[in-house]
């Protein structure tokens, strides 16, 4: 393989990408996601990618002569750039009255990215009543086929959160789990049927969907309430300078999915404060007996731990 070759035309797939992404994770000791792979796609645009966004980390590497990094200042956040982050976010299909017959109760999990989401749900997931998979990311879409062809090519790592959930429920190894997800798929089935399909291997446990990008887009917070009858919301908060260090260190900004004009610190404070207004938006029309307010940090999860 040589500098100017294309990964994936040389048979380069999924799994040997993200082995790949692994191994230069560890080499550099910064974190790079597998979307950054179908970017790039030859070495030679990797590594001009690892010395334009990881300076420091390329110098070292290189030997090189490592220089301070100024910071430049940072704009305010006023409502103008809100309301140009919201424009940016696509408008979500008008959901299929497919079944008036809702689906059984679920508990959602309503915040930001990095915003310790994924602790809560590994706490709740210890509680034997409950199912707390990884990212499902299935409110924001009609059915599965819709869905699958929004996670082609560069996004396609957000498949993976149902296939993990399948492994999980079904015990069974990725490959079948992969052949059943692609046979729901061929069907066309409707998210909400998937999401019944889930419960129903479930049985008695309850469901819990984390995935933080529901927040970004209110529409799609709605579809919970649409889909299933009394669900149960946990509105996690984290203070913003907290997330938004989080989301950078993270390079949470590598997966986002729609193109802006933000800087990392930016977009990092744009999502966080859209999420949150949405959800509060959102949450007034949810009785309260259904919702409940959970402040991330160490005493507060300890003491539901």
């Amino acid at each position: 393989m040589g500098i100017d070759d294309n990964f994936f035309e040389l048979s380069g797939d999924s799994i040997r990408g993200a082995i790949l992404i692994n191994k230069l994770q560890a080499q550099l000791n910064e974190i790079i996601h597998f979307i950054v792979l179908f970017d790039t796609r030859t070495v030679a645009k990797l590594a001009s990618y690892i010395e334009e966004h990881y300076p420091q980390t390329a110098a070292k590497l290189l030997g090189k002569e490592i220089t301070a990094i100024s910071e430049l200042p940072q704009e305010r956040i006023d409502e103008a750039k809100v309301l140009q982050m919201r424009s940016l976010i696509p408008s979500i299909a008008p959901p299929i009255d497919d079944d008036a017959i809702k689906n059984q109760p679920a508990i959602f999990i309503l915040s930001p990215h990095r915003s310790g989401s994924t602790l809560l749900r590994v706490i709740l997931g210890g509680n034997p009543q409950l199912f707390a998979p990884p990212e499902l990311e299935l409110l924001t879409f009609n059915t599965l086929g819709e869905r699958k062809a929004a996670f082609s090519g560069r996004y396609s790592f957000w498949m993976e959160g149902t296939i993990r959930t399948i492994m999980q429920i079904r015990g069974c190894t990725p490959e079948e789990a992969i052949a059943l997800m692609e046979e729901l798929e061929a069907k066309n089935i409707t998210t909400k049927q998937f999401y019944q399909l889930i419960q129903q291997w479930l049985g008695d446990k309850i469901l819990v969907d984390k995935t933080p990008s529901y927040s970004i887009d209110l529409e799609t917070l709605k579809r919970a309430e649409i889909n299933f009858q009394s669900p149960l919301y946990i509105h996690l908060v984290r203070h913003p300078y907290a997330t938004m260090r989080s989301y950078e260190e993270a390079r949470v900004e590598q997966t986002f999915p729609y193109q802006h004009p933000f800087n990392r610190r930016e977009l990092a404070e744009l999502v966080w404060l859209i999420s949150h207004q949405n959800i509060l938006e959102f949450l007034q029309q949810v009785p309260q007996e259904r919702q409940y307010q959970v402040k991330a940090d160490c005493r507060s999860f300890a003491n539901r731990a």
